[in-house]
């Protein structure tokens, strides 16, 4: 790796901010391009299928289950979307390929780092969040072990069909594919892959129609920063003429490969960016579950909030009105309305609920109020001032939360010094981070 990104003036540095990164070893102008990784170096779902059939099968298995589960029974949008949900992931297929590359030894996925994410965090530092946050990634977590079961049983279905009766095959399965491996393994896909123009497989489900996930040695070492300018592509062989990297890498132009070109100007042993996405998308909430990393100064300077926070914020606000009664039939309203999972998010920039919180929330629930009123024949409702006294009690009681979060923490890094392991250092700090972020936002509410 150190030999190939030199080629392209490009060398592995550990920078005090941001851990890893890559840095360029000459000044680089507007245009230039970064790094090119050959079509055949990446890897993507399909490159797993043709190394590994297996993987192929157990697409073929669980896209034949799905079609099955949708012609037998009645094709409304609900069951025809439950039985795609049986068909396997891009994200599951990528993460138990690596998992599978890391047992053969392969090269790039012996080179992965451990990827210690929310979905493997210990429960005392978990307990370090918000409780929305933390019910929000024990959601997750279990989300992705329902994954691993669902992989791992079709895995064995597959090999149950073999002829050759190696039972070996399915202890070697079972041991790469344990728990704890898939859960490193599809962190480290949710973190490292990027987006790309390419051909559908309609085995498989994919984050979204011609677009799929490329691993890339090289690309999955640039940091963000938001604003950094890039363009990624996929370039042929007829189109090679406008390589600026003065024939160093002749030895790659043989076919296809990937592209990133800089749309920013960089000085000698500056770190070189990308963005992981657009700043109105990636809160620190967000880049904290997909990355494991906060942003200071992040431009998405929002706070989110649950049901539960909701309910409670209304019982500050209306005790009288909204009792331990009506909330408990207030939840069976939600959930019957399909909103027991709903977000709501404060905008810390210009201190005002954005729509999920404005609709979804406040107005939603003066309403509820208006409603509840006019039943006890009260003449005059207060849901003008209803919704201001919801919203003054929600940013108040999340103020308070992270207060109680921010004391937890100090004393969990007294404590715990010596036994939380050493790679759940940065995690600490993101937390500590986020915290202090969102206090911020808060801060400036009156």
């Amino acid at each position: 790796m150190v030999e190939y990104l030199a080629q392209y003036d490009l060398e592995v540095y550990n920078f005090p901010t941001t851990g890893r990164g890559l840095r360029t070893t000459r000044d680089r102008s507007v245009g230039d391009v970064l790094i090119q990784v050959p079509a055949d170096k990446a890897v993507t779902v399909e490159s797993l299928f043709q190394t590994y059939p297996l993987l192929s099968k157990a697409a073929d298995i669980a896209a034949t289950t799905a079609s099955a589960a949708a012609t037998t029974a009645s094709a409304t949008p609900s069951v025809l979307a439950a039985n795609r949900n049986k068909q396997l992931s891009d994200e599951q297929i990528l993460a138990t390929g690596l998992l599978l590359l890391q047992n053969d030894q392969d090269p790039y996925a012996a080179s992965l780092p451990p990827q210690y994410s929310v979905l493997q965090m210990p429960d005392v530092l978990l307990e370090c969040l918000p409780l929305a946050y933390q019910k929000l990634i024990r959601a997750y977590q279990q989300h992705c072990r329902m994954l691993h079961a669902t992989m791992l049983d079709v895995l064995l279905l597959v090999l149950s069909q073999n002829d050759d009766g190696d039972e070996s095959k399915k202890e070697t399965i079972e041991t790469v594919m344990s728990v704890d491996n898939f859960l490193w393994a599809f962190s480290t896909v949710r973190s490292r892959c990027v987006g790309m123009d390419g051909p559908d497989d309609t085995r498989i489900r994919t984050g979204g129609t011609h677009e799929i996930r490329v691993l890339l040695p090289g690309f999955d070492l640039l940091n963000h920063q938001f604003g950094a300018k890039t363009t990624p592509s996929l370039v042929h062989e007829n189109n090679n003429n406008n390589n600026n990297n003065n024939n160093n890498n002749n030895n790659h132009q043989e076919g296809s490969y990937y592209r990133i070109q800089s749309n920013d100007a960089y000085k000698k042993h500056d770190q070189v960016f990308i963005s992981y996405g657009d700043d109105k998308e990636r809160d620190n909430l967000r880049m904290l579950l997909t990355y494991g990393f906060v942003v200071p100064d992040n431009p998405a300077s929002v706070v989110t909030m649950d049901v539960h926070d909701l309910f409670v914020a209304c019982t500050t606000a209306r005790p009288h009105f909204f009792t331990s009664h009506v909330l408990t039939q207030l939840w069976v309203l939600f959930e019957r309305l399909g909103k027991q999972r709903d977000l709501y998010v404060w905008d810390g920039t210009t201190q005002q609920p954005r729509e999920s919180l404005q609709t979804g929330g406040l107005s939603m629930m003066a309403a509820l109020l208006v409603e509840q009123q006019q039943q006890q024949f009260l003449i005059q409702p207060d849901e003008d001032s209803f919704e201001q006294d919801l919203l003054h009690a929600l940013l108040t009681n999340r103020k308070q939360e992270l207060a109680k979060c921010q004391a937890r923490l100090l004393e969990l890094d007294d404590r715990t010094k010596q036994a939380l392991e050493e790679e759940w250092r940065p995690m600490l700090r993101a937390i500590r981070l986020l915290l202090k972020e969102e206090s911020s936002y808060l801060g400036k509410e009156n």
